[in-house]
């Protein structure tokens, strides 16, 4: 993953929950334990980004992957303490954090990076080593958070014309259907068009769960009619990753 946000040039704001923590302050009449770990400081600015499945977040990346939000959670040294706070913790769809002002204090520390579903952790990243340097920027190392709880395949289709392949007007194909079947035209079958369809270039197989949509090899068989009785069918491969986009491309031949 490439620094690309890096270049940004407005300055991205604290996000709302640290808005709900300055609120709070005046409430509170604990007194810290001056010995307790605490990376806030005015030493140094901070900067993160973050993916999700190999995508860069949005709205959509998010909601598909069931994350709201991303959070940092800091440790000492030693790994024997931990701290995060509402500063640390931002929404899932801006993709990135920049501090644009000093925030932490200078030394050795680790941190984490987690993504959240409300207030559940889904996912937690590796432990990583810094030194924040007085005046300098802590740039976290950035990460990718693998989560597909739905799995979208997109297939394009052309169907045999006679003289090539084309459109389904092109070729007279007047109704579609579909099977997703694991590894071979006989092999399970997993999903189905319901019925016959019009004919199309194109098939979505939404938000299919993991539980169901394992990594690897799948085939989608299908088949087409025209009203005159002629008749068209293609096995077309795919395979599933862990993460990633699932597309294909499938030329569908006419059949005897």
């Amino acid at each position: 993953m490439e620094f690309s946000r890096l270049l940004r040039a407005v300055p991205f704001p604290l996000p709302f929950a640290a808005a709900s923590l300055i609120g709070l302050v005046g409430c509170d009449e604990s007194t810290p334990d001056p010995e307790a770990f605490d990376p806030r400081g005015t030493s140094a600015e901070l900067y993160g980004e973050w993916d999700v499945n190999a995508l860069v977040p949005n709205a959509d990346v998010c909601s598909r992957a069931g994350i709201d939000a991303v959070e940092v959670v800091f440790s000492s040294a030693d790994d024997a303490e931990q701290f995060t706070s509402p500063e640390f913790r931002f929404p899932c769809a801006t993709g990135y954090f920049d501090s644009a002002g000093p925030m932490l204090r200078a030394g050795a520390l680790g941190y984490r990076w987690r993504a959240l579903a409300g207030e559940e952790v889904v996912l937690e990243s590796r432990r990583y080593s810094a030194t924040v340097v007085d005046g300098e920027e802590l740039v976290l190392m950035p990460v990718d958070f693998v989560r597909r709880i739905g799995v979208q395949i997109d297939l394009t289709l052309t169907w045999a014309t006679g003289v090539g392949f084309g459109s389904c007007a092109e070729a007279f194909v007047d109704t579609m259907n579909w099977e997703l079947r694991r590894e071979t035209s006989t092999g399970a079958l997993v999903a189905a068009s319901n019925g016959d369809l019009a004919c199309a270039g194109s098939v979505s197989i939404p938000d299919l769960p993991t539980g169901i949509l394992e990594a690897g090899d799948y085939v989608v068989v299908v088949h087409g009619d025209a009203s005159d009785g002629a008749a068209w069918g293609t096995e077309c491969s795919v395979v599933v990753f862990e993460s990633g986009a699932v597309e294909a491309t499938c030329a569908v031949s006419s059949t005897p």
